[in-house]
């Protein structure tokens, strides 16, 4: 199993999929854990409206996937996933500034729905089928099939960015005041996101579709088979967010409770 696991890594495209991959997790959980505060906090909003923002999105990147996958056969999937990461850089960027400019918070609110969706759909689908033309190009090249390992190494760096993500989150939440630390939180998804989307252009897709080629694939995307799996996938990440955005909601309210604690205790110390 170890042997196989460092033969895994050794795959060049791999390593280059497997580092931005952290880094878009990191910096999307970044943001979906700050989206209650980013509605509340920076656009004004009550909380009831978290959830309905959270939901819009959603349903809106449901929306495009059907485009995705006629674009991805079209222009091919490192161009449609290299363009999800720098427009997620948009989203993650103009969100730093919500609640700002004399624009209503609710045009702020539909304007972002909207910019993430793009982005949310396109990663929502194809980096598995990057995965998996990776997978199936080394078990040419090899004359292995790895494809567990790859498929688990990708979980793995899920889990590992969601995690990342959570420390860097209430690590950055609490600078400042004002939201100020919020603000901070998404230009910190921004850049993450940016070199996320630098580091993937390195992936020589037209090298890997070039070994399935030779020996009779196609390295397509397989849309309508693959939908169903996608869209559980979907909702499993959408949960998983979800629990994620609780825990790091308690962590940075009990942090914040502990700095007003010892601000008043050094209040009674001066009296």
């Amino acid at each position: 199993m170890g042997e196989s696991l460092s033969k895994t890594f050794k795959n060049k495209n791999f390593q280059v999929f497997i580092g931005s991959d952290i880094l878009y997790w990191i910096a999307l959980t970044v943001f979906q854990t700050g989206m209650p505060y980013y509605v509340t906090v920076l656009m004004g909003f009550d909380t009831g409206k978290t959830s309905i923002f959270f939901v819009g999105m959603t349903i809106l990147s449901l929306c495009f996937y059907a485009p995705v996958n006629i674009l991805a056969k079209k222009i091919g999937k490192k161009k449609l996933v290299a363009f999800a990461f720098f427009f997620f850089c948009l989203a993650f960027f103009a969100t730093a500034f919500s609640g700002t400019l004399g624009i209503p918070s609710m045009v702020w609110a539909v304007v972002l729905a909207v910019l993430a969706s793009i982005p949310m759909a396109i990663l929502g689908i194809l980096p598995q089928a990057v995965l998996a033309d990776i997978a199936e190009a080394d078990s040419i090249t090899s004359d292995e099939n790895r494809s567990g390992m790859f498929y688990a190494a990708r979980t793995f760096s899920m889990k590992l960015g969601q995690s990342l993500a959570m420390i860097i989150f209430t690590s950055v939440a609490l600078i400042g005041t004002k939201g100020f630390g919020y603000r901070a939180t998404a230009i910190v998804a921004t850049v993450l996101c940016l070199i996320g989307g630098l580091i993937f252009l390195a992936y020589r897709e037209n090298r890997v579709l070039g070994v399935i080629g030779s020996h009779g694939g196609d390295g397509q995307l397989q849309t309508v088979a693959g939908m169903d799996a996608v869209e559980v996938t979907q909702a499993t990440e959408i949960a998983e967010m979800t629990e994620a955005q609780a825990g790091a909601g308690h962590v940075v309210e009990a942090q914040a409770q502990t700095q007003a604690d010892h601000g008043a205790q050094a209040g009674q110390m001066a009296e």
